[in-house]
Parts: structure tokens; sequence; C-alpha cells
């Protein structure tokens, strides 16, 4: 048997995305916070890739870290594995996890590591274009939740060959995070209150 790689691009090419992508990576890190926790971190790398990616389906480099953070346009893969690779270099422990959604198609998605705990991140999920017009509305709805949100529910992650840490806790969940849950219906009132009259 005789294998012959084949290289898709060539050295120079490789090279000028490489410097694409290592210029997207500082752009999204210098928009830190000084002295950034790693929730501030994986809110910030979130919402870059949202904002600078479109889901598509039928895109050359939709599965790559090229397209979520240079060409703009992405699958599901494309955007974990930017999500991931950013994580990576911002010192970040995280996961890709490969599975399917409730329809049976295959979905990838990641979970992040943060003081010992595990949270699920889907930031294809949480691209606006799915749901609404507006390019610069963001959702958080799957930022930094448990498995008892979505696993099962609407993720199915695929345990045949990869075993994958479980996400148990909500205390860095985002809209705990950001103040945005209530105790009653009164605190949930005056905050949509407060909300509705900052937008």
């Amino acid at each position: 048997t005789v294998l012959k790689p084949k290289y898709f691009y060539t050295a120079e090419e490789s090279q000028k995305m490489q410097e694409q992508i290592n210029s997207a990576v500082s752009d999204i890190m210098s928009q830190f916070p000084e002295n950034a926790t790693d929730y501030e971190k994986i809110r910030t790398i979130h919402d870059w890739i949202i904002k600078k990616s479109k889901f598509e389906k039928d895109t050359y480099y939709g599965n790559t870290v090229y397209g979520a953070v240079v060409d703009g346009k992405a699958q599901c893969e494309g955007y974990a594995n930017a999500f991931s690779y950013v994580c990576d270099i911002a010192g970040i422990q995280n996961v890709v996890v490969p599975g399917t959604n409730a329809n049976g198609e295959t979905h990838v998605w990641n979970k992040v590591l943060i003081n010992g705990l595990w949270y699920n991140v889907d930031l294809t999920w949480d691209d606006p274009i799915l749901k609404y017009n507006d390019p610069d509305f963001i959702r958080h709805d799957y930022m930094m939740v448990t498995d008892k949100d979505i696993v099962g529910v609407t993720h199915f992650p695929n345990e045949n060959y990869y075993t994958h840490p479980q996400c148990v806790s909500d205390d860095l969940n985002y809209y705990t995070m950001e103040g945005l849950t209530a105790d009653s219906a009164e605190e949930a009132v005056k905050l949509l209150t407060e909300l509705v009259e900052t937008q």
C-alpha cells in the first residue's frame, strides 16, 4: 500500500493563513479586561467569535479555526475549534465535544475547566443569526451551562469513543455572573423593568 499525502495549501499560503489567525487571536486577547478572570476571558472569546462569524453549512473553511476567526463563516465544528484554539492560548483548559443534536444531526460544542469545575459552552447555538436578524445581538443561553441543562435534551455527546468531563456547577453561568437571575416574581419584574429602561 502506498500513501501519498496531499497538502491543501502551499507553505506560503499556510504561513499567511497562520499569520491571519494570529492577528485575530491577538485582537481577541487585546480585549480582555485588565487582570481578567477566566470567566471574563471566556466571555470575551465567546462574544468576539460570534460577532465575527456567521453560521453557514456550505463554506470551504467551515470546520476550521480559520473559517471562524478570519473568513467569518463557519459550521459548529469551526466555532468549537476556534473557541478551543483561543482558550488554549489564553491558558484555559478545554475539550471539544462531538455529538448530535435532538434531531440526530452531528453537532460539536465545548467544555471548559475553571477552578476545578467544568462548564458547557456552545457558540453555534448562541450565534444570533440562527434566530435574530440583528448581527450585534449575542445570546448567552449556552454559555457556562450544566449537563442537566442540555445533555440528553438538546445536546447528545458521542460516548462511544470519548469520556467527557461532567458539568454539574452553575456557579459561573452567564446569567448568574451578570446578575440576571431572580428568586421571586417581584425580583424578576424589577430586573426586567431595569433592563428595558437601560436598553
